[in-house]
This record gives C-alpha cells, sequence and structure tokens, in this order.
C-alpha cells in the first residue's frame, strides 16, 4: 500500500509488537467555516450539549475563539 506524502503525514513507530505506522492528512477543512488548513495549526474545541453528550469539533482559531465566546454567553459546558 502507498501513500502520497505530500498528502498525509507518515510516521514510523517501532513499539513492543513491530512496528506500526501512523497516518494523518497534512491538510483539512474547518469544520466551522470550511476552509483547508494544515492539520496542525488546527484546534480541538469539546464541549457538552443540553443532554450531557460530549461532542468535538476540529476548527481553526479564529472559529474556535468565536465558538467560546458563543457558549459564554450561554449555558453550554466547554472544555478549553
Amino acid at each position: 500500500m502507498q501513500f502520497d506524502e505530500t498528502k498525509y503525514n507518515i510516521v514510523k513507530v517501532k513499539g513492543q509488537h513491530g512496528t506500526q505506522y501512523i497516518i494523518t492528512e497534512k491538510y483539512r477543512a474547518c469544520e466551522g467555516c470550511g476552509k483547508v488548513k494544515e492539520r496542525d495549526s488546527m484546534q480541538l474545541i469539546m464541549w457538552y450539549d443540553k443532554n450531557d453528550y460530549s461532542r468535538n469539533m476540529l476548527c481553526c482559531r479564529n472559529c474556535r475563539h468565536e465558538a467560546i465566546e458563543m457558549f459564554k454567553d450561554t449555558d453550554t459546558r466547554f472544555v478549553q
């Protein structure tokens, strides 16, 4: 199996049970605004909805800041 190194980060990890490869995307669309950015610069925001279910979203810094400000105005519990 071959992966395009321009699209994916490939990390080789040697462990107790042999060698493993961790493959992640280099670029991802923000779940808030939809802009495609580097995955390393994106941040995860976690919150609890009104039924106490844990929710999360991978977004850019601007959308994360806007979401935190929005959560402060409501009764939503969020984790920074």
